[in-house]
């Protein structure tokens, strides 16, 4: 079996416990993942043509990153774009060591119709699976072999979810930029259990309007304002946009010592779009440089480089700016280092380092972010 050391980006897994002022470490002694990018292209209700990708390690890639990209277009008698959707996912090896870039998945999903039929899905999705155990010695104390205990653990999340028009009048109704999670722990002999969960969805409405329509999960109790000062801003009238600026979302889960467990984050991002000069876009672990990309070949070009200054200005979406306002252990954006306690999911940018190191990985905590109890 490998084991890793890394220092990457994207979702971050990091676990740890303590018991009592003694420091407890976990070994991630195997980590796999995979990636997948989804584009169709629709006129009216009917799709037209798609575009997929898939990477999974270890089966097609034989180690991180997998990365998948999917993109379509529709181009003008005079070879002008007029509609682009687009996917960059990412599944990266876990920044282990606590520096760099925090994020282990990531995403850069958008699309565009500056036509009067194209509309657009486009959705990335990217999982993480890690096999964690503890050791009785590395637990500290006077902790055996078979004992029960509990850990605490947080994600973390940087990212996202823009809607607009380049019509101030436009109706956005149809129009969505979303994000979902999903945690689980797998023991064996025991049922799976869901550690996290949740789902949230940007959605436009009549004259530019949008607002949070589905907040579920971890995100129900979440506040999540819906930035609209950002209206006469040149070639896009209207932008409606949500940042995830390094959120918190903390859990608990229960393992044995000397036994390892499996720990597993589910992750996608994806848009709807509609004809007629509309925009989607969700970008979580990942910074938005494919934006002038996806704008670079139609009528008016800077629209990419004018959505990116902006979204830069409110959020780093690859969690780096972040990383020094917390503890190491919480550099866990999407991004991921598993260790016994702290499990953090920050989708932070992303830092294509392929690790090459195979030695075990262990992950201290402090007694105040994890607990080990019986």
């Amino acid at each position: 079996m490998r084991h890793f050391a890394s220092r990457t980006p994207v979702i971050c897994l990091l676990i740890a416990a303590a018991l009592g002022a003694t420091q407890a470490t976990g070994e991630v002694t195997n980590i796999s993942g995979s990636s997948t990018a989804t584009v169709i292209q629709f006129e009216g209700i009917l799709p037209v043509q798609n575009d997929f990708a898939q990477s999974i390690v270890p089966l097609t890639t034989p180690e991180p990153p997998a990365v998948s990209r999917a993109r379509l277009g529709r181009l003008r008698g005079n070879d002008e774009t007029t509609a682009v959707g687009q996917v960059v996912s990412i599944f990266e090896l876990p920044n282990l060591d606590g520096l760099g870039n925090p994020s282990d998945l990531g995403f850069n999903v958008g699309a565009f119709s500056d036509d009067d039929v194209t509309g657009w899905f486009a959705q990335g999705d990217a999982s993480e699976s890690r096999i964690v155990v503890f050791d009785a010695a590395e637990a500290g104390g006077n902790v055996l072999f078979g004992t029960v205990a509990s850990a605490t653990s947080r994600v973390f999340l940087s990212g996202v979810l823009v809607v607009g028009s380049f019509d101030a009048t436009k109706d956005l109704s149809g129009v969505e930029a979303a994000f979902q999670l999903e945690l689980i722990q797998r023991r064996s002999g025991q049922l799976p259990a869901t550690l996290l969960e949740g789902e949230v969805a940007l959605t436009g409405g009549p004259a530019g309007s949008a607002v949070i329509d589905q907040a579920s999960g971890v995100f129900g109790g979440t506040l999540l304002p819906v930035l609209e000062e950002l209206d006469d801003l040149g070639d896009l009238p209207v932008v409606r946009m949500v940042t995830f600026t390094g959120a918190q979302f903390p859990y608990e889960y229960d393992f044995t010592v000397g036994q390892p467990f499996e720990l597993e984050l589910r992750s996608s991002a994806r848009v709807r779009t509609t004809p007629g000069g509309v925009f989607a876009f969700a970008i979580f672990g990942l910074p938005p440089d494919e934006l002038e990309s996806i704008f670079e070949r139609s009528k008016t070009s800077d629209r990419g480089r004018q959505l990116q200054a902006m979204i830069t200005q409110h959020v780093d979406t690859t969690g780096q700016s972040y990383v020094g306002l917390r503890p190491p252990q919480f550099l866990l954006p999407f991004c991921g280092a598993l260790g016994v306690e702290t499990i953090g999911v920050l989708l932070a940018g992303c830092c294509l380092v392929a690790v090459r190191h195979r030695r075990r990985a262990r992950f201290p905590t402090t007694s105040e972010d994890a607990s080990l109890q019986w």
